[in-house]
């Protein structure tokens, strides 16, 4: 009974779950990828229902439901055609709806697009301004060629019309139609009518046609502007909008002054703008400033001071983006002027709301702000910043860059480090002596303040960053460090120690570049200064390397380490402790024509990127020359066109008529034109075939010749060397130096491998071959052995070819196909008429193959010193 009698009440619980869950259901997906195809159809079903279509309340309902499904991206394309009838309104807010859906789908349905150009044209000619504004505005937003011929007489009538409303929206239409049909722009003389247009009564209007004019003719450098349109829109300058202020700022600052009363005038006209509210006004008058005045460098001194309370109150004021802009613009004046901001460097404090961007750009501009008055206090002020670990690494930074700015200040720099020494926190500790390093490389008389230190926390500095700073200092103060042989051993046993525990790792390299080559260095220098205690180490070290490296760079230098050593033991003293040049100037500090690029570009993208334009801007603005299908601004590699137009461009427009002469384009230089590259199969002597197979090869040049067409010069004898050097048991008797009398590298253990045998005792200089001789002696002779290396990276064929040379190989052929290179080689024993005939084939996977014949056959040992001289000769490694 109960059931039954509140059956409307269980009728209107099923309906309300219903509902909900259909209302869960549809929120349940997102609406990007909900197709809502019942929804296209019930749209359709009643943009067609006559009931709707009589009620506008209803009707508008229906269409902003559409609009609202097109703004989710969901696809309402197939709704065009019932749009284009519902076009015919006199509601203006269903028109706005309706002329957003066509403007927004009129390139996927241009056929159907024509429906809708009667209407559109039809309401051009409306008396309501806003309507003909607002059906001119989406004519020309259509972006479909057909609509050029119907578009052309509204956007003249619109030039025209009496209602500044419609003008401006004409304005902006004539740039709509550059981009659609630049011939058709040009054809009908838009850019004079633009220029004419620069003296409407309505400063809307103007500023609409300087923006049009600096976008239509950016392939021409822009507005071209003279001292009558300078001064007519600076007298105007107040009645424009913020935007478009900042327009005309740009076309000033192109503008170059002809006597220093007109540079007055313009200054005292803008002078205001440095109290404006708004940031881009105050830093768009600056950057006017900054290029008028830049041939006076007294007056432009003066701007930089005057910019000063403007910067610092955005900084101080603004939100955090507004005063990291701000900041940046200090940066820059501050790389011009170094002492500008010294008694503001307060500003430049911490607040409780930075972000840790900001932060650290004003942790910059406040070491940049130190000087011998205000170190005490900023020290101070980044001492306190070290409680925060993520800045403590950057404010520890500073710390140092405060100490190699202001010599005073390095007692107290000392003593603020050695203070948070005393937290024993690894990131402070590994960057300190990083510090440390650069504070003695600028001090390096002030040893005796920083040894004590090291020797007590040197076991502390582990990350890679800090073992390269103590390995610097170990050897450039190493005499001055009881403990510098060992200490330096100690971490090249554990550099390489935690390496090999990677060894397991295949991609891994057990060698690092950056710490064993400071190794290595460090090693020799603190030889020469004590050398009984460095003499094991420093062989131990080079031959390591040197027998295990595949690194090339890290194993070439140490062979030319030990080869030096080896020859001249004064020479190489010479070169490693040779004294170094005073630090007085940092690169930051010193002039560049990257930074006066970046300073002529102020208030600009480039002073946040700290780089010129025309390494992150690659366009290729329109020009009135080019074709309709290559108007639109396409990625180029030539830099942004330079706007720079003032002085001698803006002299094609007479003062007297600088609104009513006709402006005529530009002539472009064109480029020479580009002779087709040569033949690529003629840079190569002989063909190549792709297969490591042996095959007769054909030649006609003699060994003396370049065989690779590059223009490498044949080869000089090299000079003899004494075997005595090279060998690796036998002292270098030289009567000075520290190790005299003394094996120099008795750590060094090359294992069981051949002795070395000078060029000169080995291989025949320059012997004869004929290249029809080789080949004859190619097909005879018998394989005598194949060995594979690794060479890696992999040289190009011409500079494999002079290492063979230089080693007194004859390069019969060489050349790259493909992935590889080839090289067919040939040599005499010295002391004999037997002949070596080498095929060696380079892949850039980095193995080395060299199939080696013996004509007449020989025995393997004299095949294996052929092949073990061939490998040092291309620095490949077992």
């Amino acid at each position: 009974d109960l059931i039954v009698a509140s059956w409307p009440m269980t009728w209107y619980l099923q309906k309300v779950f219903r509902q909900g869950f259909s209302e869960m259901s549809r929120a349940a997906q997102p609406s990007q990828y909900f197709e809502k195809k019942g929804e296209v159809n019930e749209l359709r079903a009643l943009l067609r229902n006559p009931v709707v279509d009589r009620d506008p309340k209803k009707k508008q309902e229906v269409i902003k439901r559409v609009i609202n499904y097109m703004t989710q991206g969901i696809d309402m394309s197939r709704l065009f055609s019932e749009m284009v009838m519902a076009v015919c309104t006199r509601d203006l807010t269903e028109k706005k709806l309706i002329y957003t859906y066509l403007t927004n789908y009129a390139a996927q349905n241009e056929d159907m697009t024509i429906l809708a150009i009667n209407s559109l044209r039809t309401d051009c000619r409306n008396e309501n301004p806003k309507i003909r504004g607002l059906a001119l505005r989406s004519l020309s937003s259509l972006r479909v060629p057909s609509v050029i011929e119907y578009l052309i007489p509204h956007i003249t009538s619109g030039l025209t019309d009496p209602a500044s409303y419609v003008r401006t929206i004409a304005v902006t239409s004539t740039v709509k139609l550059f981009h659609l049909s630049t011939r058709a722009f040009k054809d009908h003389g838009f850019v004079d009518v633009l220029y004419e247009m620069l003296r409407d009564k309505d400063p809307t209007v103007v500023g609409t046609c300087v923006c049009a004019l600096n976008e239509t003719l950016g392939g021409q450098g822009g507005l071209r502007i003279n001292r009558a349109i300078v001064l007519y829109l600076l007298n105007r300058f107040h009645e424009f909008s913020e935007w478009h202020q900042i327009a005309v700022m740009e076309l000033v600052k192109q503008y170059r002054s002809q006597n220093d009363q007109e540079l007055f005038d313009i200054m005292n006209l803008l002078e205001d703008c440095f109290r404006h509210a708004n940031s881009g006004i105050m830093l768009g008058v600056a950057g006017v400033f900054l290029q008028l005045t830049s041939t006076r460098p007294r007056i432009h001194e003066d701007v930089c001071k005057r910019l000063r309370e403007p910067l610092i109150t955005c900084v101080n004021v603004a939100s955090a983006e507004l005063a990291f802009t701000a900041i940046s613009h200090i940066r820059t004046l501050l790389g011009r002027y170094p002492h500008l901001f010294d008694d503001h460097f307060k500003a430049f404090y911490f607040r409780v709301n930075d972000p840790l961007y900001l932060r650290l750009a004003k942790l910059d501009v406040l070491t940049k702000s130190a000087n011998a008055q205000n170190y005490s206090n900023i020290l101070h002020e980044l001492g306190e910043y070290c409680v925060d670990v993520r800045i403590a690494p950057h404010a520890i930074r500073a710390i140092g860059r405060v100490g190699l700015r202001v010599a005073r200040s390095l007692e107290s720099v000392l003593e603020l480090l050695k203070t948070l020494l005393t937290y024993e926190i690894p990131s402070f500790t590994a960057m300190e002596i990083v510090v440390f390093k650069d504070l003695m490389r600028k001090y390096p008389n002030a040893y005796s303040k920083f040894v004590p230190i090291i020797n007590k926390y040197w076991t502390a500095f582990s990350t890679p960053e800090a073992i390269d700073a103590l390995v610097w200092i170990l050897g450039e103060f190493g005499e001055h460090i009881p403990n510098a042989p060992y200490m330096l051993e100690l971490l090249a046993e554990r550099d390489t120690a935690e390496e090999t525990e990677d060894d397991d790792q295949p991609t891994q390299s057990k060698f690092h570049l950056t710490t064993h080559s400071l190794l290595l260095t460090a090693a020799t220098k603190l030889f020469f200064k004590r050398p009984t205690e460095c003499q094991i180490l420093l062989g131990r070290l080079l031959g390591t390397i040197i027998n295990e490296c595949e690194q090339a760079e890290l194993r070439d230098r140490a062979l030319m380490i030990y080869r030096l050593l080896s020859m001249d033991m004064e020479t190489a003293r010479h070169v490693f402790l040779s004294p170094k040049a005073v630090v007085s100037e940092y690169a930051e500090d010193q002039g560049s024509e990257e930074k006066d690029q970046i300073f002529r570009e102020f208030n600009t993208l480039s002073i946040i990127f700290d780089q010129s334009s025309s390494r992150f801007l690659k366009l290729k603005l329109p020009s009135l020359d080019d074709d309709d299908e290559e108007s639109e601004c396409t990625p180029t590699t030539a830099a942004v066109a330079s706007t720079s137009t003032a002085g001698a461009s803006a002299a094609s427009h007479d003062e007297s008529s600088c609104f009513s002469a006709s402006v005529g384009t530009a002539a472009q230089e064109q480029e020479p034109p580009v002779e087709p590259p040569a033949d690529p199969a003629s840079t190569f002597c002989t063909p190549i075939a792709p297969r490591v197979e042996p095959t007769p090869i054909h030649v006609d040049l003699k060994p003396s010749q370049d065989l690779v067409n590059l223009g490498i010069p044949a080869a000089a004898s090299p000079a003899p060397v004494n075997s005595s050097l090279v060998n690796l048991g036998a002292p270098a008797h030289r009567d000075n130096g520290p190790a005299s009398a003394m094996d120099l590298l008795v750590g060094l253990n090359l294992g069981p491998s051949t002795p070395v045998v000078a060029p000169s005792a080995l291989l025949k200089q320059e012997p004869s071959i004929e290249p029809a001789e080789f080949q004859q002696a190619w097909g005879r002779a018998t394989l005598a052995t194949t060995v594979q290396w690794r060479l890696s990276p992999l040289p190009t064929a011409e500079v494999l070819s002079q290492q063979c040379r230089d080693a007194r190989f004859v390069v019969i052929a060489a050349g790259s196909v493909a992935a590889f290179i080839k090289l067919y080689l040939y040599a005499q024993l010295a002391d004999s008429t037997q002949a070596f005939l080498t095929e060696a084939i380079g892949t850039t996977d980095g193995a080395f193959i060299a199939r080696i014949k013996a004509d007449p056959p020989t025995d393997d040992a004299t095949v294996q010193r052929v092949a073990e001289h061939l490998r040092k000769a291309v620095g490949a490694s077992l």
